[in-house]
């Protein structure tokens, strides 16, 4: 018998990962996260949603703006 996750679930934990990758690659940087959004023009609130994959977490735009942000900060 094989258990079968939801497409649902599937997107869930795939964004959580995303969410967990981006906390600790943000640490990395030794920022808080008020003090990273404020540095990269972020709101700390939007930082927040993609760090805990709230409302979807990340989204292809906010990909490459913090993709963007990290180069900044010398994190490839």
């Amino acid at each position: 018998m094989t258990l079968g996750i939801s497409p649902h679930d599937e997107m869930l934990a795939s964004s959580q990962a995303r969410a967990s990758r981006l906390k600790r690659m943000r640490r990395l940087t030794f920022m808080s996260r008020k003090e990273f959004a404020k540095k990269h023009a972020f709101s700390p609130g939007t930082l927040q949603n993609w760090e805990t994959a709230r409302f979807g977490g990340l989204t292809e735009k906010g990909a490459r703006l913090i993709l963007k942000a990290f180069k900044a900060e010398g994190i490839f």
